[in-house]
C-alpha cells in the first residue's frame, strides 16, 4: 500500500500528465478537485467515460476514465468516439441558419414552401416552430433501430396526430428535427450529412464527426450499457448498407469526439461559421421548457442554475450512452463535454461536474481503503436487528452492497447523513399512501400530494388506464411496497414496487423541498453500495449528492460479528447470523 506522501506525489504526477499536453499554467483549484474526484469515481466503478473541460480555447482537463468496452477491457481514452445523441440537433439548427444567411430560406417560412404534400393543419408550421419544439409534432414515430427512408418517414409525419396546437406550448419533438433535415436536403441538393460535412465538419477540421466516420477503428467506439447489461454501439443497430434510419437523421445519432465537440463550440462562440445574428438565435431563450429554470433556443438550452448562474448546453442519450456539452458564458466561456456509456451514471456525473465548476458545495467521493478479498468475504452475510429484520451484505466491485428489509431501516442507515431521518421517513410514508391508493383505485392521496393538479378525474383516468395495462401484462395487482428514499441530483427520490400476480413494476417519486415534484416508471432502485474507507468502516457515496452514510463492522462482547448502521441516537446494531 502506498504511503500518504507517495499517494500525493502519484496524484500530482497523474494530474500533470492529464493536463500538461493541453495547458501550461497552473490549473484552477476546481479543475484539480474535478480530476481527483473523477479519478476516485472511476475507482469506485461509478462511471466510465471521457471528460473535457476548457476555458475558451484553453483545454484544462482532457481525460478518459474506466472502460469503453468492459468485456474486451478497452479503456475509455480522451479520443474515444461515441454517438452524441440529441446534441445532433445543434448541427441541424446551425445548418438552417447557415441557409438563412445565404437567403435560401427564412426561419419563419412554412413547411408548404418546401413540400407539396403537407396536409392542412401542418402546412403552416414554420421552421422556427420546429426548431423550438413548438410545432406540436409528436416526439417519435418509431424506434431508433427501426430502419425507415426519408419519404416514408415524411408520409408518416404528415399523417401523425399533432401533440399540441402549432405555435403553442413547448413539446419536445425528435420528429420535428428530422423534418428540418429533410428541408436542408430539399434546398441544398445534398443529403443531410454531406451538407454538414461540406459546411461545418471539413472547414472546422472535425474529421471524426459524422454518422459514419471513414476508416473508423471499431475499438475506438464506446459501448453502451444499462444496469450492467451490454447494449452495444449505435452502429451495431443500424443497417449501414441503406444508411441511417430517418427516425434518427437530423435529431440524433451523429458520432464525435470530445475535441471535435470543443472545436464545434468554439467556432460558434467566435462567429467562425455563423454571424452574430445567427448565433443569437441559436442560443436564444425562445420558449420555456416548462418553468423559469430552462429555455429552449435552436438546439441549445439556457439553464438558470440554483446559484443564479447561467449555463447553456444540450445533452443526448438513448438509455445507454450519454453525452453532454455545456458552457458558462459568464465564466469566460468555461466549457465541459462529457461522454459516458451508461445514461443514468452520465446524468449524475454531469450534475456533479456542474456543481464543482460553479463552486457549489458537493461531497467528495471517498478514497478507497484496500481490503483483501478474504477480508471482504468475512464481513459479508446476513445480519439481524433486535426487531428481527434482516440486513444482507455481500461483496460487489470495490465495496459491499447492502439490502435493507424496509424503508424504516433504510432511513436509519442514511438518516443524519443525507437528511434528517424524520424527512426520509416522511417522504417514504407519504409515498406509501400514494401507491396503496393507486392499487386500491383511490387517487386522492396522489391528488393532494401533487398540489391538486391536474383534476382528480384526470388522475383517475391516467392511472386507471395505466393499472389496466399493467394488469393485462402482469396479472392482478396484489399490493405495493415502499423500498426507501435516497437523494437525487435535485432533491430526493422514493422508490416503490407495485406487485402483481406475475411480476412487479417499479416507480420513482421525486420530492423537492418536501413536495412531490414528479414520478414515473424506473427499472428499479439503485444499489446501496458502501466503500471501504478503513479496516472495518465503509462509506456510501452518491453522485446525486448528499452526505455519506457509514457502516461499521465490529464484534460484540461475546465475539459475535456485528454491523452498526446510522449515527447517534438513530444508530442500530445488527448481529450476524451463522
Amino acid at each position: 500500500m502506498l504511503s500518504e506522501p507517495r499517494k500525493v506525489a502519484l496524484f500530482l504526477l497523474l494530474l500533470h500528465l492529464a493536463l500538461a499536453p493541453v495547458a501550461g499554467a497552473q490549473p484552477p483549484s476546481s479543475i484539480v478537485r474535478l480530476y481527483r474526484d473523477l479519478t476516485r469515481m472511476a475507482a469506485l466503478d461509478l462511471f466510465d467515460g471521457t471528460v473535457l473541460v476548457a476555458r475558451g480555447e484553453e483545454i484544462m482537463l482532457y481525460q478518459g476514465y474506466g472502460l469503453a468496452d468492459r468485456e474486451n477491457e478497452i479503456p475509455f481514452a480522451p479520443d474515444t468516439i461515441s454517438t452524441i445523441g440529441s446534441i445532433t440537433k445543434q448541427f441541424t439548427a446551425a445548418a438552417i441558419l447557415a441557409l438563412e444567411e445565404k437567403g435560401i430560406l427564412n426561419v419563419e417560412d412554412p413547411l408548404s414552401k418546401f413540400f407539396t404534400d403537407v396536409p392542412r393543419g401542418k402546412a403552416d408550421i414554420t421552421l422556427h416552430q420546429l426548431l423550438t419544439h413548438t410545432a406540436g409534432m409528436p416526439d417519435a414515430l418509431g424506434e431508433d433501430e427501426d430502419w425507415i427512408d426519408r419519404d416514408t418517414f415524411l408520409e408518416r409525419a404528415w399523417a401523425a396526430e399533432l401533440a399540441s396546437e402549432p405555435g403553442g406550448e413547448y413539446s419536445y419533438s425528435n420528429v420535428g428535427y428530422s423534418i428540418l433535415a429533410a428541408v436542408i436536403e430539399e434546398v441544398s441538393g445534398q443529403n443531410y450529412e454531406q451538407f454538414l460535412r461540406t459546411t461545418f465538419f471539413d472547414p472546422l477540421g472535425m474529421a471524426e464527426t459524422g454518422y459514419v466516420i471513414p476508416e473508423l477503428d471499431p475499438d475506438r467506439l464506446a459501448v453502451g450499457y444499462r444496469n450492467g447489461e451490454r447494449w452495444g454501439t449505435l452502429l451495431d443497430k443500424q443497417d449501414l448498407d441503406r444508411g441511417f434510419s430517418w427516425h434518427l437523421v437530423g435529431n440524433g445519432g451523429i458520432h464525435s469526439t470530445a475535441r471535435d465537440m470543443h472545436r464545434w463550440l468554439r467556432s460558434l462562440r467566435t462567429q467562425e461559421i455563423l454571424t452574430d445574428d445567427s448565433t443569437a438565435k441559436l442560443f436564444g431563450r425562445h420558449v420555456s421548457e416548462g418553468d423559469e429554470s430552462s429555455f429552449y433556443g435552436y438546439g441549445w438550452v439556457t439553464f438558470h442554475l440554483p446559484n443564479g448562474e447561467t449555463m447553456i448546453g444540450h445533452n443526448g442519450g438513448n438509455g445507454y450512452l450519454f453525452e453532454d456539452l455545456n458552457f458558462f458564458p459568464h465564466r469566460g466561456d468555461l466549457t465541459f463535454f462529457l461522454m459516458v456509456n451508461d445514461e443514468r451514471a452520465g446524468e449524475a456525473v454531469s450534475a456533479y461536474i456542474v456543481r464543482v465548476l460553479t463552486g457549489r458545495e458537493v461531497a467528495a467521493p471517498p478514497e478507497l481503503h484496500t481490503l483483501s478479498a478474504f477480508k471482504m468475504e468475512k464481513l459479508t452475510g446476513t445480519y439481524v436487528l433486535e426487531s428481527g429484520e434482516e440486513i444482507s451484505v455481500w461483496p460487489t466491485g470495490p465495496g459491499v452492497e447492502l439490502e435493507t428489509p424496509s424503508w424504516r431501516v433504510q432511513a436509519a442507515v442514511y438518516g443524519g447523513a443525507v437528511a434528517p431521518i424524520e424527512e426520509l421517513e416522511s417522504m417514504s410514508r407519504e409515498t406509501g399512501r400514494i401507491v396503496k391508493g393507486i392499487v386500491d383505485g383511490d387517487l386522492r392521496p396522489l391528488f393532494k400530494a401533487w398540489g391538486e393538479k391536474p383534476s382528480l378525474e384526470r388522475l383517475q383516468q391516467i392511472y386507471g388506464e395505466r393499472l389496466e395495462n399493467w394488469e393485462a401484462e402482469h396479472g392482478e395487482a396484489k399490493g405495493a411496497t415502499v423500498i426507501g428514499t435516497l437523494p437525487d441530483s435535485r432533491g430526493f427520490r422514493t422508490w416503490a414496487r407495485i406487485d402483481f400476480a406475475n411480476g412487479s413494476v417499479f416507480q420513482a417519486w421525486a420530492w423537492r423541498n418536501g413536495s412531490l415534484a414528479g414520478w414515473g416508471p424506473r427499472d428499479g432502485p439503485p444499489p446501496q453500495i458502501f466503500y471501504p474507507v478503513g479496516p472495518s468502516e465503509f462509506a456510501s457515496f452518491s453522485l446525486a449528492g448528499g452526505g455519506s452514510a457509514r457502516l461499521v463492522f465490529d464484534k460484540n462482547e461475546d465475539g459475535v460479528p456485528t454491523l452498526r448502521i446510522g449515527t447517534g441516537s438513530n444508530s442500530l446494531v445488527a448481529k450476524r447470523l451463522d
